[in-house]
Formats: C-alpha cells, structure tokens, sequence
C-alpha cells in the first residue's frame, strides 16, 4: 500500500542513518515509489542500507532519479510493444510482418497469439553491483509468448521488433 513522506523519513533514519525532512520526499499515491532529494555522499549511503531492503514486505529498489525514469521509460516502452504485439485479447489477427513473403490481408498470415507479456525491469535475476553501476548494463527482462500456430523464427522476429521498440 501506500505510505506518507513521514514514513519514509522514518525509513532513512531507521535504516538508512540519514535525517531527511518531509520537504525532501515527493511522491505520487499510488505510483509505488518516491523521489527524495539527497547530498551525494548521503545518496552513496542510502543505497548501500536500503537497495535491497524487505520494508513492509517488499523489496526495495534504490537508483538514482536519471537512472530510475531511464528505467521506468525503458519498461513502458517495453509494455506498449507486448499491447501492440497481444493485439485484440480474442479472435485472429495479421501477423504478415513476421511471416516472410506474405503480404497484409493474406489469410495465411492470420494468427492468435495466446499469450504474450513481459517480466518486471526490477527482476532479481542480476546481483547487486553496489552504487553507480548503470542498470542498463546489467538488468534484464523476460518476454514470454503462448501460439499453438507459430514457427521458431516468427517468434524471433516477434522478439527482434520488441527490441527494436525498447
């Protein structure tokens, strides 16, 4: 659930052992993360106690804000590729981009997708590499896709368009 900029003052004096004040944390209910203004060497600090941290039952995850909003675009992006690509959620759709030498309204290139979707940005496949490593240089995320009536390189071409997207 959501939590008050009072708790997360808390949070850093607690686990952290920086003081903040409520003016340092600004946050959007129901987003599920909070930007707090930190000195550098207290940013250094922070991450180290908190990245990683099983507060309130979860895992937190700590960047710096530039890297934080590269990553949260690099995932949206990611998501509106996997919409595009499920297409409607019944019935057959044109996948002739995939398929080589058929062209658009050709019924041979009439597919359903089952299922598509992406994992998380924030998997735990990867360890902690500590402070100012970049996340674009380690994270990663998993695409998986459900077809009855797919071949092996319409799938890998489905993937390269997503990466293309991203």
């Amino acid at each position: 659930g959501d939590c008050s900029p009072e708790e997360i003052v808390q949070l850093f004096s607690e686990h952290g052992g920086v003081q903040i004040s409520a003016e340092d944390v600004f946050m959007t209910l129901g987003r599920g993360q909070a930007e707090v203004r930190l000195s550098p060497s207290s940013a250094a600090a922070s991450y180290e106690a908190l990245n990683r941290l099983i507060w309130r039952g979860e895992k937190l995850f700590v960047l710096p804000l530039q890297e934080a909003s590269a990553k949260f675009a690099v995932q949206r992006r990611l998501r509106q590729g996997v919409k595009a690509l499920r297409g409607p959620p019944k019935g057959l759709r044109s996948f002739h981009n995939f398929i080589p030498d058929i062209k658009q309204g050709d019924p041979a290139a009439m597919r359903q997708l089952q299922h598509c979707s992406a994992g998380s940005a924030f998997s735990d496949f990867c360890p902690d590499r500590g402070y100012g490593h970049r996340w674009v240089e380690s994270d990663w995320s998993t695409v998986s896709f459900s077809a009855a009536d797919f071949g092996p390189q319409q799938l890998r071409r489905m993937v390269g368009a997503l990466v293309a997207v991203v």
